[in-house]
Formats: structure tokens, C-alpha cells, sequence
């Protein structure tokens, strides 16, 4: 599948739908990188980049404040200020995602969110969205990020459904198609040209 368009075959006994946010529902058209420095900065011995990037993404901090910590200089925390704004001004939804949601809306399928995300990317893509949300599980918000297992359990907890009425779609074949099944979701993997 290469757009969201989920047909009523794949919605069989499902109550809820969790989707992905950026690769399924929306995308960045001008990317800048701005947490890159961010990166660059960390130190080696707290784990390197990937230590960074996590951080990044399940710390419940602004973009400023993260690399005020690490240490990054004045300098260049303006560039990746204007950096972020560019990115964020450049987050558009994809072509049929409005009217998938619509629909889903209309009949009656609860949405979720989950998604890897660090905080300044939350509220632009909430203002895209075309319809209410019952579940937003932002890695910064629950502190867990995909395919870490505590973000799926904290959508399922919330939604108070079993995995097998839930669906998952995502653009990632390990974080929204495999984990969710080894949990016991439906899951479809959304592969974008």
C-alpha cells in the first residue's frame, strides 16, 4: 500500500486506528535538520548519538532547552531555531489523508495516535489534522518510543480495547507492522514512492 486509503475489508471487527504521523499522515517539504547539532554536541560517554537522538525524542523539553544542556553555543541554537520554524512551516498532510481520516471519522472508528516525535513537531501537526483524535501517544509525552512496547500499551490502555480491535498504520515495516503484531494488533505497513 502506497497511500491511506484503508479498504472496509481491513476494517473487520476493528474499533480503533493507530496511526504513525510522520511518513503515514504527513511529511516535512523542506527539511532542515535542526537537532542535528544537538547531536554533535552530546557527549560521547552518555552514549553517543543514538543516546541523543532517543533523548531527543522521549524528553518532554523544547528544542532551545535541549541544547542549552548539552552545551551547544548561542550561535548556533539561532540557526536551529530558524531551522525548526522552517521545518515546521513545511509539514503538510499528505494528498488523501484528509479524506481517509474523514471517513474513518464518519464511521465511527476511534484514531490514535503514536508517534516518534520530539515536542515543537506536536502542535503544528495537530492543527493539519481534519477530525479529533480520542489517543495522542507522542514519544515526548508517554516517554516511550516505538518499537519500544510501552507506547503501543499506553494507546491500548487508553483506548481500554484489546490488541485484536485495534489496527496500526505506519511507514516503518519493525514500528508499525511487526511490533504491533507481536502484540497482538492488525497492522497494515504503508510503503510510500
Amino acid at each position: 500500500m502506497n497511500t491511506l486509503i484503508i479498504p472496509t475489508s481491513s476494517l473487520t471487527n476493528i474499533e480503533a486506528v493507530i496511526f504513525d504521523v510522520f511518513g503515514t499522515l504527513c511529511f516535512i517539504g523542506h527539511k532542515t535538520n535542526p537537532y542535528r547539532p544537538i547531536f554533535k554536541y552530546w557527549p560521547k560517554e552518555k552514549g553517543g548519538v543514538k543516546a541523543a537522538f532517543r533523548a531527543s525524542m522521549v524528553e518532554n523539553t523544547s528544542m532551545l532547552d535541549f541544547a542549552r544542556r548539552v552545551g551547544v553555543p548561542e550561535a548556533v541554537m539561532q540557526r536551529m531555531e530558524q531551522g525548526l520554524a522552517e521545518e515546521i512551516a513545511s509539514i503538510q498532510l499528505f494528498p488523501e489523508v484528509a479524506e481517509t481520516l474523514c471517513d474513518l471519522h464518519r464511521r465511527g472508528i476511534r484514531l490514535a495516535l503514536a508517534s516518534n516525535l520530539a515536542q515543537p513537531y506536536a502542535e503544528p501537526v495537530r492543527r493539519l489534522l481534519p477530525v479529533p483524535f480520542e489517543v495522542e501517544a507522542w514519544s515526548f509525552e508517554v516517554g516511550f518510543m516505538k518499537p519500544e512496547h510501552g507506547i503501543y500499551k499506553h494507546v491500548l490502555q487508553a483506548l481500554q480495547l484489546p490488541p485484536h480491535k485495534v489496527l496500526m498504520v505506519g511507514d516503518s515495516k519493525e514500528n508499525d507492522a511487526e511490533t504491533p503484531q507481536a502484540l497482538g494488533m492488525h497492522s497494515c505497513h504503508l510503503q510510500r514512492l
